[in-house]
Protein backbone atom coordinates (compact mmCIF):
# COMPACT_ATOMS: atom_id res chain seq x y z
CA UNK A 1 0.00 0.00 0.00
CA UNK A 2 2.71 2.30 0.75
CA UNK A 3 4.52 1.24 -2.33
CA UNK A 4 1.55 2.85 -4.19
CA UNK A 5 1.49 5.71 -2.50
CA UNK A 6 5.34 6.09 -4.03
CA UNK A 7 3.95 5.23 -7.36
CA UNK A 8 1.43 8.26 -7.43
CA UNK A 9 3.50 10.54 -5.96
CA UNK A 10 5.84 9.40 -8.62
CA UNK A 11 3.35 10.03 -11.03
CA UNK A 12 1.98 13.15 -10.08
CA UNK A 13 6.28 14.38 -9.91
CA UNK A 14 6.15 13.22 -13.91
CA UNK A 15 2.54 14.97 -14.56
CA UNK A 16 4.47 18.40 -13.19
CA UNK A 17 7.52 17.99 -14.94
CA UNK A 18 5.53 17.26 -18.51
CA UNK A 19 3.41 20.91 -17.84
CA UNK A 20 6.92 22.70 -17.01
CA UNK A 21 8.61 21.36 -20.11
CA UNK A 22 5.01 21.75 -21.94
CA UNK A 23 4.79 25.24 -20.80
CA UNK A 24 8.46 26.20 -21.80
CA UNK A 25 8.03 24.85 -25.21
CA UNK A 26 4.80 27.19 -25.57
CA UNK A 27 6.34 30.28 -24.60
CA UNK A 28 8.74 29.66 -27.01
CA UNK A 29 6.93 28.19 -29.71
CA UNK A 30 7.77 31.82 -31.58
CA UNK A 31 11.35 31.67 -31.48
CA UNK A 32 12.94 31.09 -34.59
CA UNK A 33 15.90 28.11 -34.63
CA UNK A 34 14.11 26.91 -31.17
CA UNK A 35 14.52 22.99 -29.69
CA UNK A 36 11.91 22.08 -28.01
CA UNK A 37 12.62 20.38 -24.60
CA UNK A 38 11.10 16.69 -23.65
CA UNK A 39 11.44 14.28 -21.09
CA UNK A 40 12.88 11.03 -22.11
CA UNK A 41 10.87 8.72 -23.28
CA UNK A 42 8.32 10.82 -24.36
CA UNK A 43 6.08 10.34 -26.75
CA UNK A 44 3.14 12.02 -27.77
CA UNK A 45 0.59 9.44 -26.65
CA UNK A 46 2.09 9.07 -22.91
CA UNK A 47 3.72 11.69 -21.12
CA UNK A 48 6.64 10.51 -18.49
CA UNK A 49 8.61 12.47 -16.31
CA UNK A 50 12.42 11.64 -16.60
CA UNK A 51 15.85 13.39 -17.60
CA UNK A 52 15.15 16.28 -19.89
CA UNK A 53 16.40 16.10 -23.41
CA UNK A 54 16.51 18.09 -26.50
CA UNK A 55 14.63 17.63 -29.41
CA UNK A 56 16.74 18.46 -32.61
CA UNK A 57 14.67 17.89 -35.10
CA UNK A 58 14.29 20.49 -37.68
CA UNK A 59 11.70 23.54 -37.91
CA UNK A 60 9.77 24.63 -40.79
CA UNK A 61 11.57 26.89 -43.20
CA UNK A 62 10.69 30.29 -43.58
CA UNK A 63 11.38 32.23 -46.41
CA UNK A 64 11.48 36.38 -45.73
CA UNK A 65 13.76 37.88 -48.13
CA UNK A 66 15.36 39.64 -45.62
CA UNK A 67 19.59 39.65 -46.11
CA UNK A 68 20.48 39.44 -42.83
CA UNK A 69 18.12 36.20 -42.62
CA UNK A 70 20.05 32.48 -42.37
CA UNK A 71 18.99 28.86 -42.31
CA UNK A 72 21.00 25.77 -42.37
CA UNK A 73 19.78 23.28 -44.04
CA UNK A 74 21.53 19.69 -42.71
CA UNK A 75 22.65 19.01 -39.45
CA UNK A 76 24.92 21.82 -37.85
CA UNK A 77 25.34 25.15 -35.71
CA UNK A 78 26.15 28.97 -36.47
CA UNK A 79 28.69 29.84 -33.98
CA UNK A 80 28.39 32.68 -31.79
CA UNK A 81 30.35 34.81 -29.26
CA UNK A 82 28.95 34.05 -26.15
CA UNK A 83 29.01 37.45 -23.56
CA UNK A 84 31.94 35.63 -21.33
CA UNK A 85 34.08 34.88 -24.78
CA UNK A 86 33.35 31.47 -25.27
CA UNK A 87 31.50 30.01 -28.15
CA UNK A 88 28.18 29.17 -28.26
CA UNK A 89 26.34 27.70 -30.69
CA UNK A 90 22.44 28.33 -32.35
CA UNK A 91 20.20 27.46 -35.11
CA UNK A 92 18.26 30.98 -35.42
CA UNK A 93 20.08 32.82 -38.07
CA UNK A 94 17.79 35.58 -37.54
CA UNK A 95 20.21 38.10 -37.26
CA UNK A 96 20.72 41.98 -36.86
CA UNK A 97 23.65 44.84 -37.50
CA UNK A 98 24.50 46.78 -34.71
CA UNK A 99 26.18 50.68 -34.30
CA UNK A 100 29.02 49.24 -35.75
CA UNK A 101 28.56 47.16 -38.57
CA UNK A 102 28.70 44.03 -36.62
CA UNK A 103 26.45 40.98 -37.40
CA UNK A 104 25.12 40.02 -34.24
CA UNK A 105 22.21 37.58 -32.74
CA UNK A 106 19.11 38.88 -31.60
CA UNK A 107 20.44 39.15 -27.84
CA UNK A 108 23.23 41.34 -29.52
CA UNK A 109 25.81 38.28 -29.61
CA UNK A 110 28.10 38.83 -32.48
CA UNK A 111 27.86 35.94 -35.19
CA UNK A 112 31.65 34.13 -35.88
CA UNK A 113 33.63 33.69 -39.24
CA UNK A 114 37.00 32.70 -38.92
CA UNK A 115 36.67 32.69 -35.08
CA UNK A 116 35.99 36.24 -35.64
CA UNK A 117 32.83 38.76 -35.43
CA UNK A 118 31.67 39.58 -38.32
CA UNK A 119 31.65 43.26 -39.62
CA UNK A 120 30.30 45.11 -42.57
CA UNK A 121 32.21 48.07 -44.08
CA UNK A 122 30.89 51.56 -42.81
CA UNK A 123 29.61 52.08 -46.01
CA UNK A 124 27.89 49.10 -46.96
CA UNK A 125 24.04 48.58 -45.67
CA UNK A 126 22.67 45.00 -45.02
CA UNK A 127 21.40 44.63 -48.49
CA UNK A 128 24.42 44.87 -49.63
CA UNK A 129 25.12 40.95 -48.16
CA UNK A 130 25.45 37.92 -50.05
CA UNK A 131 25.92 34.68 -47.61
CA UNK A 132 26.73 31.76 -50.17
CA UNK A 133 25.74 28.20 -49.56
CA UNK A 134 29.12 27.03 -48.42
CA UNK A 135 28.59 30.29 -45.40
CA UNK A 136 30.91 32.81 -47.33
CA UNK A 137 29.91 36.25 -46.82
CA UNK A 138 30.95 38.62 -49.25
CA UNK A 139 29.86 42.62 -49.92
CA UNK A 140 30.29 43.44 -53.82
CA UNK A 141 34.05 42.13 -54.40
CA UNK A 142 34.92 41.76 -50.57
CA UNK A 143 35.06 38.76 -48.92
CA UNK A 144 34.18 38.80 -45.39
CA UNK A 145 35.12 35.35 -44.52
CA UNK A 146 32.77 32.19 -43.75
CA UNK A 147 30.97 31.62 -41.13
CA UNK A 148 32.16 29.44 -38.44
CA UNK A 149 29.22 26.39 -39.13
CA UNK A 150 29.81 23.14 -36.79
CA UNK A 151 28.27 19.89 -35.75
CA UNK A 152 29.00 17.55 -32.67
CA UNK A 153 29.00 13.04 -32.37
CA UNK A 154 26.47 13.55 -29.95
CA UNK A 155 24.09 16.56 -29.71
CA UNK A 156 22.23 15.49 -26.71
CA UNK A 157 25.50 16.70 -25.05
CA UNK A 158 25.02 20.42 -25.64
CA UNK A 159 23.18 22.67 -22.68
CA UNK A 160 21.21 24.99 -23.25
CA UNK A 161 21.60 28.59 -22.75
CA UNK A 162 18.41 30.55 -22.65
CA UNK A 163 16.12 29.50 -25.58
CA UNK A 164 18.00 29.46 -28.49
CA UNK A 165 21.43 29.12 -27.62
CA UNK A 166 24.00 26.05 -26.47
CA UNK A 167 27.24 25.42 -25.36
CA UNK A 168 29.31 22.70 -25.36
CA UNK A 169 31.06 20.72 -22.37
CA UNK A 170 34.77 20.45 -22.63
CA UNK A 171 34.90 16.50 -23.53
CA UNK A 172 32.37 17.51 -26.76
CA UNK A 173 34.72 18.86 -29.53
CA UNK A 174 32.57 20.43 -32.46
CA UNK A 175 33.90 19.49 -36.13
CA UNK A 176 33.33 20.98 -39.40
CA UNK A 177 29.62 20.67 -40.99
CA UNK A 178 28.61 19.96 -44.35
CA UNK A 179 25.06 21.74 -43.59
CA UNK A 180 24.09 24.44 -45.95
CA UNK A 181 23.28 27.95 -45.81
CA UNK A 182 20.53 29.33 -47.15
CA UNK A 183 20.21 33.03 -46.94
CA UNK A 184 17.21 35.42 -46.82
CA UNK A 185 15.21 31.94 -44.50
CA UNK A 186 14.64 31.60 -41.03
CA UNK A 187 14.33 28.27 -39.72
CA UNK A 188 11.32 28.27 -37.24
CA UNK A 189 10.84 26.76 -33.45
CA UNK A 190 10.03 22.70 -34.29
CA UNK A 191 7.08 23.10 -31.49
CA UNK A 192 3.58 22.05 -32.95
CA UNK A 193 1.59 24.03 -30.71
CA UNK A 194 -1.58 21.41 -31.38
CA UNK A 195 0.85 18.37 -29.95
CA UNK A 196 1.62 20.36 -26.70
CA UNK A 197 -1.75 21.08 -25.90
CA UNK A 198 -2.28 17.55 -26.47
CA UNK A 199 0.18 16.76 -24.54
CA UNK A 200 -0.53 19.32 -21.85
CA UNK A 201 -4.03 18.00 -21.32
CA UNK A 202 -2.61 14.34 -21.23
CA UNK A 203 -0.21 15.27 -18.24
CA UNK A 204 -3.21 17.60 -16.41
CA UNK A 205 -5.54 13.79 -17.23
CA UNK A 206 -2.22 11.55 -15.57
CA UNK A 207 -2.03 14.40 -12.51
CA UNK A 208 -5.58 14.32 -11.62
CA UNK A 209 -5.72 10.27 -11.93
CA UNK A 210 -2.71 9.96 -9.70
CA UNK A 211 -3.57 12.88 -7.33
CA UNK A 212 -7.08 10.54 -6.94
CA UNK A 213 -5.13 7.80 -6.10
CA UNK A 214 -2.79 8.55 -3.59
CA UNK A 215 -6.47 10.13 -1.90
CA UNK A 216 -8.23 6.88 -1.88
CA UNK A 217 -4.65 4.98 -0.69
CA UNK A 218 -4.39 7.73 2.15
CA UNK A 219 -7.83 7.10 3.26
CA UNK A 220 -7.66 3.87 3.40
CA UNK A 221 -3.92 3.78 5.56
CA UNK A 222 -6.18 6.35 7.61
CA UNK A 223 -9.17 3.73 8.07
CA UNK A 224 -6.72 0.98 9.16
CA UNK A 225 -5.07 3.02 11.80
CA UNK A 226 -8.41 4.27 13.34
CA UNK A 227 -9.54 0.64 12.99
Amino acid sequence: MYAGIYHAASAMNAAERTHELTSHNLAAAHLPGFRRRMDVGQSSEQPSGSQTQIDFTPGTMQRTGRPLDAALVGEGFFTVKGSDGNPLYTRAGDWLLNSEGELTTVDGLPVLAGSQPVRLPLTASENDLTISQGGELRVGEQSLGTLDIVTFDNPNGLQPVGHTLFQAPPELAPTAATARVQQGVRELSNVSIPVELIRMLAGVRNYEAAQRAMQSLAKTIEQRIEN
